[in-house]
């Protein structure tokens, strides 16, 4: 193929990871959503945001910053609140690891790497307590530690992320 989409990519993981086979049509519905949520809302955002000042010179960061910051706190909010209403947190327990775990995980990775310590994680409990204990959270920071990943592949991605950061940390 000549064009990658990730949410193309993400959808056949899940089918040929065989999430969709164990799980009823609610659940799967409910991974679809997050799925959906973590590659669409959440991936748009950053990236839009680590690219602005390129993308849109003379635009202010600090008023683009806060105002993505602002957003994207809040689908954490409700992304915490539906997976609690949804009993997902008891189904982790005592499935595998499924597609839509490493996409919550990855969007937490990458809020943190991106905002440091304003992202204040801490502050959903049950989203903090899976990015701290997931299942595979070691063989996810071996591969982010060995592949040292940047989140669009920008070269100015790096001196972007401290301006971000700077931004919110002062």
């Amino acid at each position: 193929e000549k064009i990658v989409e990730t949410p193309v990519i993400c959808n056949f993981l899940y089918r040929r990871c065989g999430d969709a086979e164990t799980l009823d049509e609610n659940r799967q519905r409910q991974h679809e959503m997050v799925n959906s949520l973590c590659q669409n809302d959440f991936n748009i955002q950053l990236s839009l945001l680590i690219w602005v000042e390129f993308s849109h010179p003379g635009t202010d960061l600090t008023v683009q910053v806060q105002s993505v910051f602002q957003r994207l706190s809040g689908l954490l909010t409700r992304l915490e609140e539906a997976l609690e209403d949804w009993g997902w947190w008891q189904d982790y327990k005592s499935r595998p690891i499924m597609m839509a775990d490493c996409a919550i995980w990855q969007q937490l990775w990458v809020i943190d790497h991106l905002f440091g310590p304003a992202a204040k994680l801490e502050s959903l409990p049950k989203l903090h307590d899976f990015f701290q204990t997931c299942k595979h959270r070691n063989q996810f920071e071996h591969y982010i530690g060995q592949h040292r990943l940047q989140l669009t592949g920008w070269p100015g991605e790096p001196p972007a992320i401290e301006r971000i950061r700077n931004v919110l940390n002062g």
